[in-house]
């Protein structure tokens, strides 16, 4: 036999036997002798590190070992020696390569990383294109942000009327606002270019010239009065600009001009309305007529004066001249025409707000006791607080306009659900009550959009004629009740003269408020009587200048709870005690209601606690108990808001000849009043544990079917039966800190208890993964209590995906805990303090983060 050669692994072998036998030293000179025949044999250089004593020599033997081999348990021992410097051992300087010379020495060093030195320079590139794609994403969505589309909003914005321009312009940009945080009109946001034409013709004329110069608007919401709408028509006409006014009344204003709409009556409706309203409500056979010599006062003076010359007498007719130094003499010889009549009848007011405001003064200075019935420039609150002494009132004077009847397309005691959130949303937004040209701009908004969208515009400029002839289309498409869209004063369409076909309601002034009419009037609908010559004969129905007309009673009604309490959310409902009261003329069916939402549709008001009929005017009384239905969404539990709401409606008579308005009392009522109990002056309504009332609203509807309901006597042509409605609206609000701390506390425990076990030495990884199960287990336990006040919902509600993001971050606990006992059996343990440094950091981070979420959601509420 041959003799075996000696090799790195045989003379480490012998190395190890001399360890064994405490030679020390030799084992050394052994290893060396192994690591001069090969330099890469890994074992031998850890085994130098074994029996190298200083710790510097040490790290050189592992260094060396970990260079060789990248998964070596070198990696593991050098985590131990970071702070020891590397010295070479004599015995293996014969294997140490000599070093570079100084130039290249230099260039290795700087192009020689440690693996943390990677592993931290790649973290920085991945953060750095991490920053450079979300900046780029930011780039590219502001590129790419749909540009806006452009509607012009022109009226007076200055001078003596521009509380009218601005509530136009402030209520326009309330919808828009809103439109486009939706998403606008297909994407594109909604942008409003503002237009003073201080009510001037002349000026107004010169802007819309600059309107069509400017190219970008697609549409004008404006202007403000009649007169400058008239000469700014044909402007846009010719432009081919579509526009919609929803203050200019005169009827000129859109008669044959296919580009202007109105979403106001005008001026020949509102005038025959107004003439029927003196002939048959306040009973009198003659009037004298004081109108402006601008276009408003000429046209709806011929209006008033075309209805009433077959119903009876025109007295005189005055004109106001309403500019400059002319307004005083000519506010004076009307009067004194007026004082000298010893009957003038009623005295019908087609003027503007500035000079009706001079001429009712001048009458009630005169002594002139004649009725007044003024248009709608005069038939708003904000009109009654131009006299000169609002403060009347309070010293028990009265109201200079007390008495005062006044057209309008809005009484504020008259506001639906949606009307009154208009209203509340205008208020908030802007800090004053809007009047009824806020409400008329709004649908003026709606409808601009609808076409819009219909339209499918996109501002471009090589398309924007073409895109102005499509929403002129889209507007005149609006041309019944079937393709109407909703608006706030009522369904938006256009007749053959591109006006919304509203009636006027009549309001009388007192106490420096308008409140509806007892009495109204309303064009006659086949559904709304059985026997129309019946009606006619009874006076119900009225023929005017050969329309007919019907006769609408308005009920005003109030309630003043007492208390609310026993909320079910299992089962929703909810028990209330509360006054209720109604002020009426005529039959006592207005008292004939239903509680649509009684738990007990046999609940019935009873007899009146209080029944008084004065002057013709019956005010009731009636104290009411019971449980309702309540209308609850859970989505935002338990940071939700509730509205417990009881509605009433007439059982008896139609919306045509009934409606309820709100009374004048529960509309001066401070929310603190309302949430106070009628009955105890010292105690909240609200007797419901954790939850607090804070506010109450009080609004009318209708309801009803578009069908016939299968009512024999109802006419085949009939569009349907609608009843009126009131409906009380108390907004509840949990008493969220005691909810939080009560069903919540336990789980923040349990995440607290949960963070500690991350903490657990890897040796016990039973118990780590124990604690995450037991947390899970105890997360759904509680998760199933706290929602156990629901009924069965078919959503989650806001608290369960907090419930749900525990639960997760309670299984990534238990992987942490299963990776890091691997690690530990593998004695990896650079990748060990990395794993727990990420979930100590990791685990708060997540927990900040959802709480964040809820704050940023539902923070602000």
């Amino acid at each position: 036999m041959s003799e075996r050669g000696v090799t790195a692994a045989s003379l480490t072998r012998q190395a190890i036997e001399r360890i064994d036998d405490g030679d020390i030293e030799d084992a050394r000179l052994i290893l060396a002798e192994a690591l001069a025949l090969d330099p890469s044999y890994e074992l031998a250089w850890l085994w130098f590190a074994h029996v190298a004593e200083d710790p510097g020599e040490r790290r050189f033997a592992l260094e060396q070992a970990a260079r060789i081999n990248p998964d070596s348990p070198a990696h593991q021992e050098l985590l131990m020696l970071r702070r020891a410097a590397a010295v070479a051992p004599p015995e293996v300087s014969d294997v140490i390569p000599p070093p570079l010379p100084p130039i290249a020495a230099r260039r290795a060093e700087r192009s020689r990383w440690r693996p943390a030195q990677r592993r931290t320079v790649a973290l920085v590139a991945l953060g750095l294109i991490a920053l450079l794609a979300l900046a780029s994403g930011v780039v590219l969505r502001g590129a790419g942000r749909a540009k806006p589309v452009y509607i012009a909003v022109v009226g007076g914005m200055s001078g003596p009327a521009s509380a009218s321009g601005r509530e136009m312009v402030q209520s326009a940009r309330l919808y828009f606002d809103r439109l486009n945080a939706d998403g606008g009109i297909e994407g594109r946001p909604v942008e409003l270019l503002v237009y003073d034409d201080k009510n001037d013709p002349g000026t107004a004329k010169t802007v819309a010239g600059q309107i069509v110069a400017d190219g970008r608007p697609l549409l004008v919401i404006g202007h403000t009065v009649s007169s400058t709408s008239l000469v700014a028509g044909p402007i846009y006409a010719a432009a081919g600009i579509p526009a919609v006014t929803s203050t200019s009344t005169a009827d000129n204003v859109t008669e044959g001009n296919p580009w202007y709409f109105r979403t106001i009556f005008d001026n020949h409706t509102e005038g025959f309305l107004m003439a029927a309203y003196v002939r048959h409500v306040l009973g009198l056979d003659r009037i004298s007529v004081v109108s402006g010599s601008d276009d408003y006062g000429r046209s709806l003076a011929a209006g008033v004066v075309e209805a009433f010359g077959n119903e009876g007498t025109i007295v005189r007719q005055y004109t106001i001249e309403a500019e400059g130094d002319a307004l005083d003499p000519s506010v004076q010889a009307a009067v004194v025409g007026l004082h000298a009549e010893p009957n003038p009848g009623a005295i019908v007011v087609a003027l503007q707000a500035e000079p009706a405001t001079a001429l009712v003064t001048a009458v009630k200075a005169a002594g002139i006791t004649a009725p007044i019935l003024g248009g709608d420039a005069m038939g708003s609150n904000r009109f009654l607080e131009t006299f000169a002494d609002p403060q009347a009132t309070r010293r028990g004077e009265g109201h200079i306009a007390d008495g005062l009847y006044a057209a309008s397309p809005l009484i504020m005691d008259s506001l639906t659900s949606d009307s009154l959130r208009w209203f509340r949303a205008y208020r908030d937004a802007y800090g004053e009550d809007p009047t009824w040209r806020g409400a008329a701009t709004f649908d003026a908004a709606i409808a601009a959009a609808t076409a819009m969208q219909k339209a499918n515009v996109t501002g471009e400029p090589a398309a924007r004629g073409n895109e102005r002839q499509q929403i002129r289309d889209a507007l005149a498409a609006l041309d019944s009740p079937e393709r109407a869209v909703a608006g706030l004063l009522g369904p938006i369409y256009f007749d053959a003269q591109q006006t919304t076909p509203r009636a006027a309601m009549f309001g009388v002034a007192r106490g420096g408020k308008f409140s509806s009419a007892f009495e109204q009037f309303r064009p006659y609908a086949p559904s709304a009587s059985a026997d129309i010559d019946a009606d006619l004969a009874s006076g119900v129905v009225i023929e005017v200048n050969g329309q007919l007309l019907e006769r609408q009673r308005i009920v005003f009604a109030g309630v003043n709870m007492n208390e609310i309490g026993e909320l079910d959310t299992a089962n929703p409902s909810f028990s209330a005690d509360f006054f209720l009261w109604f002020n009426y003329t005529g039959g006592n069916d207005a008292t004939d209601i239903d509680f649509v939402n009684a738990v007990d549709p046999a609940l019935e008001l009873g007899d009146p606690v209080r029944d008084v009929t004065r002057d013709g005017v019956t005010y009731r009384l009636y104290r009411v108990s019971g449980r309702f239905k309540a209308p609850l969404q859970f989505q935002d539990f338990p940071f939700d808001q509730q509205n417990l709401v009881i509605t009433f409606q007439n059982q008896s008579l139609p919306s045509s000849k009934l409606v309820y308005a709100i009374d004048r009392d529960f509309l001066a009522a401070s929310q603190a009043e309302r949430l106070t109990s009628g009955s105890n002056a010292a105690v909240s309504i609200n007797a419901i544990p954790s939850w607090q009332a804070i506010e109450m609203q009080l609004y009318q509807g209708t309801v009803g079917s578009t069908a016939l309901m299968g009512d024999p006597d109802a006419n085949v042509g009939s569009s349907g039966i609608e009843y009126s409605t009131v409906t009380a609206d108390i907004t509840m609000t949990r008493d969220l800190a005691a909810f939080l701390i009560k069903n919540l506390l336990p789980l923040a425990l349990l995440a607290a208890i949960t963070y500690v076990s991350l903490y657990f030495p890897h040796s016990q990884t039973g118990e780590r993964v124990a604690f995450g199960v037991s947390a899970i287990l105890t997360a759904a336990v509680l998760l199933s209590s706290v929602t156990s006040v629901l009924p069965q919902v078919g959503y989650t509600v806001a608290i369960e995906w907090g419930f749900y993001a525990f639960i997760l971050l309670s299984a990534i606990c238990i992987i942490i805990g299963l990776v890091g006992d691997r690690l530990y059996d593998e004695r990896r343990y650079g990748e060990l303090r990395r794993l727990d440094l990420f979930s100590h950091i990791f685990y708060p981070v997540f927990v900040a983060g959802v709480v964040a979420a809820y704050v940023i959601r539902y923070g602000g509420g």
